[in-house]
C-alpha cells in the first residue's frame, strides 16, 4: 500500500490566500543595502511585482526608527503588529499586539507609518497578517508570523505513515482494491490544535472511509507557537500500489 500527499497551502484569515513556501527569514537590513532597495524600487516600477506583507512593512519602518534611533542610541527590541489592509489596497488597521520598545512614542510614530501605508489593489499578497519587525542598530527585520511548508510537511509525513496508513489498512480489509484521492480543507489554531475540516473532494466512492481519515485528521496536533490562523487544502492518495 502506498500513500501519497500533495500539499497545498492557504495561509490566514477568509480572504487571505498564499503558499506558505515563501516564508523566509529576513537578514536584517542595513542602511546601505535598504538604500540600494529602494533605488531597485524605482528602476522595477514599471514591472508588475506582487508585494509581501513583510517587505511592505519593512520599508516603511525602516526610515521611522533611523529618526529615533539619533535620539536614543542603542534602541532596539521588537515590535508584533498585525496589519488589515482592504482590497483596494488600502491599511484598514493596525494593532500592535506585543512590543519590547518600551519607548510609547516610537511604537506611535511605526504605528502612524503603517497607517499610510498602499499595498495597492493588485500587487498586494497578504490582506491581513501578523508581522514580528525587530529593529537593532545593525539592521530591521520584518518577519510575518505564519507557518512553512516545511514545518506542515513534517507533520503531514509523520502522521500519514502512520494514523493514516493504519486506517487505509483496516478499510482495505473490509473492501479490498479501493483506492482514490480525498481532498480535505481544515484550519489550525494559534495553539496547534485542529479547528475544523471538511471533505472538498473525494474519489474512493467510500464515505465511511473518507469521514474516518477526517475524524483522524481533526485530532492531529500542530506546533504551537505566534501564529496567525491557518487555512490547509491538503489532495491525500490512498492505493495499494
Amino acid at each position: 500500500m502506498k500513500l501519497f500527499v500533495f500539499l497545498k497551502v492557504a495561509v490566514g484569515l477568509a480572504v487571505v490566500a498564499m503558499f506558505v513556501a515563501c516564508v523566509p527569514k529576513n537578514e536584517p537590513v542595513s542602511k546601505e543595502s535598504f538604500a540600494s532597495m529602494a533605488a531597485n524600487e524605482k528602476s522595477q516600477s514599471k514591472e508588475k511585482i506582487s508585494i509581501g506583507i513583510d517587505d511592505a512593512v519593512l520599508k516603511r519602518v525602516r526610515s521611522v526608527y533611523d529618526k529615533y534611533l539619533l535620539e536614543r542610541p542603542g534602541l532596539a527590541g521588537d515590535m508584533t503588529v498585525r496589519v488589515v489592509v482592504r482590497s483596494n489596497g488600502i491599511v484598514d488597521s493596525v494593532v500592535v499586539s506585543k512590543s519590547t520598545m518600551e519607548f510609547p512614542e516610537f511604537e506611535n510614530a511605526v504605528y502612524e507609518s503603517l497607517m499610510q501605508m498602499n499595498l495597492g489593489a493588485e500587487d498586494t499578497l497578504f490582506r491581513g497578517s501578523r508581522v514580528r519587525i525587530n529593529f537593532t542598530p545593525e539592521g530591521v527585520s520584518a518577519i510575518p508570523l505564519v507557518r512553512s511548508a516545511k514545518d506542515l510537511m513534517a507533520v503531514f509525513k509523520e502522521n500519514t505513515q502512520t494514523r493514516s496508513r493504519v486506517i487505509y489498512n483496516q478499510y482495505l480489509r473490509k473492501r479490498p482494491h479501493f483506492a482514490g484521492k480525498i481532498t480535505i480543507k481544515f484550519s489550525i489554531l494559534e495553539n496547534g490544535d485542529v479547528e475544523k475540516g471538511e471533505i472538498v473532494k473525494s474519489s474512493t466512492d467510500y464515505p465511511e472511509f473518507d469521514k474516518a481519515i477526517l475524524d483522524d485528521l481533526l485530532q492531529w496536533k500542530f506546533e504551537s507557537g505566534e501564529f496567525d490562523k491557518c487555512t490547509v487544502t491538503v489532495p491525500l492518495t490512498f492505493s495499494e500500489d
